[in-house]
C-alpha cells in the first residue's frame, strides 16, 4: 500500500492528495471539507455496496500498465 501524503499545487493552490493514483486528486479546501465531512455516508455507501465494488487488485490491468512487485 502506497503512502499518501498532501500538498498544496503551485498553480491552482489546491490541496493535492499524492500517493493513491498515478496523478494527485486535486481538490480546493472547500472541496475537501464537503468529502470529509460525507464520511460518514460514504462509509455507508461502501459498506452496502462492497459486493459489487471492484477492488483495484481486481481491477484488470490497462494496456501498456505493469506492476513493480
Amino acid at each position: 500500500m502506497a503512502t499518501l501524503t498532501m500538498t498544496v499545487s503551485k498553480e491552482k493552490k489546491c490541496a493535492q492528495l499524492n500517493g493513491l493514483r498515478r496523478f494527485p486528486i486535486s481538490l480546493y479546501y472547500d472541496e475537501w471539507l464537503q468529502v470529509l465531512n460525507a464520511a460518514p455516508k460514504i462509509l455507508e455507501f461502501l459498506k452496502a455496496n462492497e459486493k459489487e465494488l471492484s477492488r483495484k487488485a481486481d481491477a484488470p490491468a490497462k494496456a501498456g500498465s505493469f506492476a513493480l512487485n
